[in-house]
């Protein structure tokens, strides 16, 4: 993770994704993040920017190299 700390309102966004991919064993949609947060679609997407570029979260890539999902750092999923 980057140096600088999560926010609280970016750590309840991680958590989230974290209890989102528990409960689904898929990431949430921006509209999912929206939607338990109250805010835009913009402003759910800029929360994944930024988590991702502090390293809280990365992309999931399928075996085709497309991007399918966010997951939380130090989890692993696998695409059949």
């Amino acid at each position: 993770m980057s140096k600088r700390p999560l926010t609280l309102r970016q750590l309840n966004v991680h958590e989230f994704i974290v209890d989102y991919w528990k409960a689904h064993k898929v990431g949430p949609t921006y509209r999912d993040i929206a939607i338990n947060f109250g805010i835009a679609l913009s402003t759910a997407h800029e929360y994944v920017k930024v988590l991702r570029a502090k390293g809280a979260i990365k992309p999931a890539i399928d075996t085709t190299g497309t991007w399918r999902s966010i997951i939380p750092c130090g989890m692993t999923i696998t695409f059949e």
